[in-house]
């Protein structure tokens, strides 16, 4: 209920406009003079009353809504009923499922709960969350070429240890420090 203690009509308005309804047809259906339906409008507390309307709307129905329909897109399949009955299933894209999966990591507020990495500030980088499908792929197939070109060959000399010899500098823990 919007408004604690407020008659029937003015909740019917307070719910009619929060839906976007017209305002001319709610005034209509309520049984309004033009004057009182203006009065309502430029009240301070039906001002308020539908905007706590609204937000107790949009936290109940509709962002879980968006999170289901992400969490749907993020599985990469979709299917579709028509007529009761379910269609071939159908592959969403993947820039849409990593779309889906940004959106959730934001709405979620992901990158507020990182620890701190003067790092990664100072370098300019994205982060995954931030990257499309194209920087993620440049940057994976950036890190495999660079694994690539320090990894020992197969027939390096073996150390003491039965490991190859490399220095420990060029290890790829020390690249992610």
């Amino acid at each position: 209920m919007p408004v604690q203690g407020a008659a029937p009509d003015e909740i019917a308005l307070v719910e009619a406009l929060a839906a976007g309804e017209d305002v001319e047809a709610i005034r209509a259906r309520l049984g309004w003079p033009a004057d009182k339906m203006k009065r309502y409008l430029r009240s301070a507390q039906v001002a308020q009353a539908v905007s706590c309307y609204s937000l107790q709307s949009l936290h109940s129905i509709t962002i879980p809504r968006a999170i289901r329909m992400c969490e749907v897109l993020m599985h990469g399949v979709l299917y579709y009923h028509i007529d009761g009955k379910e269609s071939a299933p159908v592959m969403v894209k993947p820039e849409t499922r990593l779309a889906a999966a940004q959106a959730i990591l934001k709405l979620a507020k992901y990158e507020d709960h990182r620890p701190d990495d003067p790092k990664a500030a100072t370098s300019g980088e994205k982060t995954l969350a931030e990257m499309d499908l194209d920087e993620m792929i440049a940057r994976r197939d950036a890190l495999e070429a660079q694994i690539a070109s320090q990894a020992a060959p197969l027939d390096a000399p073996m150390g003491p240890d039965g490991d190859t010899q490399a220095d420990e500098k060029d290890s790829l823990a020390s690249m992610l420090e």
